[in-house]
């Protein structure tokens, strides 16, 4: 059989200007696909909200495709919006006790999305612990392949590995609905000291929908004796056919009982990204207190080549592509990049480490710098949970080195329910609030019915401010002391 060997020479340059800019086409098809496991041990549920209709007053159309590893479909159905603003889907997969494969959701309009991906949470829960990500892959529609608006060619990158004799890393990618013929792939692997691991992998031919699953340990036998106890970056290259190549990534203990995940970024050493070609030659990165003692900045090896520093803390440190930097924060922080040797790239990415006092594995967020590119937000929205075993926070910076902040700025906060179709609001200043936020304000403080509303599932907050200028997150974390972060939509 035939087999792709992918050129690096071949490089794609991806324009955040025309993601800002919606540069997307005519979307009446938005989706998502997930890596779902259902077991004794761990249980997923995706969630999403009624934001169609919140923002732009559109009904979608909305079905979900429960497929195997091997890309067999195993279960098809509507969902609605019926009984609430919020879906929180788990199939029913009798008699099943064991699954693992994906879920696709598929949301169809007879009016312009304008976004072709669907933002949806999924959450994986075992008996310890608790993670969370948001949307990392879809496949593509027809147009979009037809017009050649896609990315297939995988050059992924951003990949904490956290190997020890307990705990092994891993990646997940999906492939869309046209099979893909075997081929060699790439593993590297950023160590200790910025040392260099690399190695091909002969993946087989890929079905439509197929989901693979990768241990770098199966192919690095030695990786935690090597890593002792430090962390590492790894990146891959591979192909797939007719879906985007990010990956879901994560560690896993191998008792089963811990387990922590987020999604992959491009590899910009490989990849092109579009320059930031404005007066501002500077990025930036507010990091929340998030009322975490420790916690740190990761700065991922895989940039676009060159040389920069970054500014914290009354101190500068000079990294360059493929080193990979740890910086720790206590509190909240600023922190100021700028490309020593070009001009400065939209994208630099970077991911917010939080770990617990309890030996769980940590939270870790893939986030990435703000330029004076972006423009103004003024609508998030952010899952959110409360009940008996999870406690659920909204955190929010502001974001002053780009916007023009106002004396006043008085924050919307709506609560929406997976069994309601009405929702409960709060109005509060920013201002007078804004070191309560960064560490994290918790539901019950900002809705004290929040418990009752919620009706003991995930729901979702909504945050709205003229100003434009802010982030958000939510933190949610459950009785052993796990908890896992994620920005908002």
């Amino acid at each position: 059989m035939k087999q792709d060997i992918l050129e690096k020479n071949d490089k794609i340059t991806i324009s955040q200007r025309d993601n800002f800019n919606k540069k997307f086409g005519l979307v009446l098809r938005s989706s998502a696909i997930f890596y779902y496991k259902s077991a004794p041990d761990i249980s997923t549920t995706l969630s999403f909200m009624n934001y169609w209709k919140l923002k732009r007053g559109i009904e979608v159309a909305i079905v979900a495709s429960t497929r195997d590893m091997a890309g067999t479909l195993i279960k098809r159905e509507e969902l609605s919006f019926e009984n609430g603003e919020v879906i929180n889907y788990s199939p029913d997969l009798q008699p099943h006790s064991f699954f693992e494969g994906s879920i696709e959701i598929e949301v169809f309009s007879t009016k312009n999305l304008f976004i072709p991906y669907a933002a949806i949470m999924a959450i994986y829960e075992t008996k310890q612990s608790i993670s969370m990500v948001h949307s990392y892959s879809r496949t593509y529609s027809p147009y979009e392949i037809e017009e050649g608006q896609t990315i297939t060619k995988g050059e992924e990158s951003c990949w904490t590995l956290r190997d020890t004799t307990t705990v092994r890393s891993f990646c997940v990618f999906h492939n869309g609905g046209k099979a893909k013929d075997n081929q060699m792939i790439t593993l590297r692997i950023t160590g200790p000291n910025n040392e260099i691991r690399q190695t091909l992998i002969e993946l087989p031919s890929l079905s439509p929908y197929n989901t693979v699953k990768l241990y770098p340990s199966d192919y690095f036998p030695d990786l935690s004796h090597w890593l002792d106890g430090q962390v590492a970056n790894a990146n891959i290259s591979f192909a797939v056919s007719d879906a985007f190549t990010r990956l879901l990534v994560g560690n896993e203990s191998l008792d089963g009982l811990d387990y922590q995940i987020t999604h992959s970024n491009f590899n910009y050493s490989n990849h092109g990204t579009d320059k930031v070609d404005m007066d501002d030659i500077h990025a930036y990165m507010n990091v929340p207190d998030c009322d975490v003692d420790d916690k740190y900045v990761i700065i991922y090896p895989d940039s676009d080549p060159g040389s920069y520093e970054v500014s914290y803390l009354n101190s500068q440190k000079n990294f360059q592509t493929g080193e990979q930097v740890l910086l720790p924060i206590k509190g909240e922080q600023s922190l100021t990049f700028k490309k020593k040797d070009g001009v400065l790239p939209t994208r630099l990415v970077t991911g917010l480490v939080c770990e617990n006092d309890t030996g769980l594995l940590p939270a870790e967020c893939s986030l990435g710098v703000m330029t004076c590119l972006r423009p103004p937000k003024k609508l998030w929205w952010c899952l959110c949970v409360s009940n008996f075993s999870h406690h659920s926070k909204l955190i929010i910076v502001d974001n002053p080195q780009i916007y023009k902040s106002t004396e006043s700025t008085p924050l919307n906060i709506r609560l929406y329910s997976s069994d309601k179709n009405t929702f409960i609001e709060t109005t509060i200043l920013y201002e007078e609030h804004s070191e309560d936020f960064s560490k994290g304000m918790n539901i019950k403080t900002l809705f004290p019915n929040a418990q009752e509303f919620l009706n003991n599932t995930y729901g979702y907050f909504t945050v709205y401010s003229e100003y434009g200028g802010l982030y958000c997150f939510t933190m949610i974390s459950n009785l052993n002391g796990s908890y896992t972060l994620e920005h908002g939509f």
